[in-house]
């Protein structure tokens, strides 16, 4: 799935235009909510004639976002996972084979996560429904802020702060710091930087790779239909 659009807006009707509009609160009941025709691409499916349809629910207002009703009938084909997906099995099953060769028969009730990124193969000996949570991936560099965030927190939280005014009362600091309230400052910020750097250099390694392979997911993808909540992509 293309990373720039969420696929749910690809639906049509007034529930669409509704998800486009960003409600400050959304409510319906399941059996409420419209469903449209979300089709498999032919070339995706391995046995069967699944029809899918899918109905949106809501959006968050930044469009990382969406929830959705989806269903399907028998049928067994590949699934790709361009967003982050937790799905609750409402109806029916699915017997699902995910990339790494685990195996779960999902049943209603159950709750499955599905990383962005990965495949799962999909097999329903009769239908399935599930609610989607869909949420788009944050670029590396959104990512490695909220990192830097996270750790300057955990940085005071770590007691910065109480060392600081500890050493502040050693007299022979006292004495030199005195004088030179900036280089306090400096001593701070270099402490600061000793404890961020580290994650800055790590998650700048991972940044280039993670870019070309969202790129490639991006582009191997851009031609095909959406779906109900992911794109679905062949063997």
């Amino acid at each position: 799935m293309g990373t720039a659009a969420n696929p749910l807006m690809s639906l049509s009707g007034p529930d669409g235009e509704a998800l486009r509009g960003h409600a400050a609160f959304v409510a319906a009941h399941l059996d409420e909510i419209a469903m449209h025709p979300a089709p498999i691409h032919p070339d995706w499916i391995v046995s069967g004639k699944p029809v899918a349809r899918a109905g949106p629910h809501s959006a968050s207002i930044d469009g990382t976002t969406s929830t959705a009703v989806w269903d399907c009938t028998a049928g067994r084909f590949h699934w790709s996972y361009g967003w982050e997906e937790t799905v609750i099995i409402l109806e029916g099953q699915v017997r699902v084979t995910s990339q790494d060769g685990s195996v779960r028969l999902l049943k209603a009730g159950d709750i499955a996560f599905f990383a962005a990124g990965t495949t799962a193969f999909w097999e329903i000996e009769t239908h399935v429904r599930k609610l989607a949570f869909c949420r788009r991936e944050l670029p590396p560099s959104i990512r490695l802020t909220l990192t830097l965030r996270d750790r300057s927190r955990d940085l005071v939280k770590a007691g910065l702060r109480p060392l600081i005014r500890v050493v502040r009362k050693v007299p022979p600091v006292r004495a030199f710091l005195r004088p030179k309230p900036a280089l306090g400052i400096l001593l701070v910020i270099a402490a600061a930087l000793a404890w961020l750097i580290p994650e800055m250099v790590e998650a700048r390694s991972l940044a280039p790779q993670e870019t070309v392979a969202a790129r490639l997911q991006a582009s191997a993808t851009a031609t095909r239909p959406f779906s109900a909540t992911t794109l679905a992509i062949g063997r």
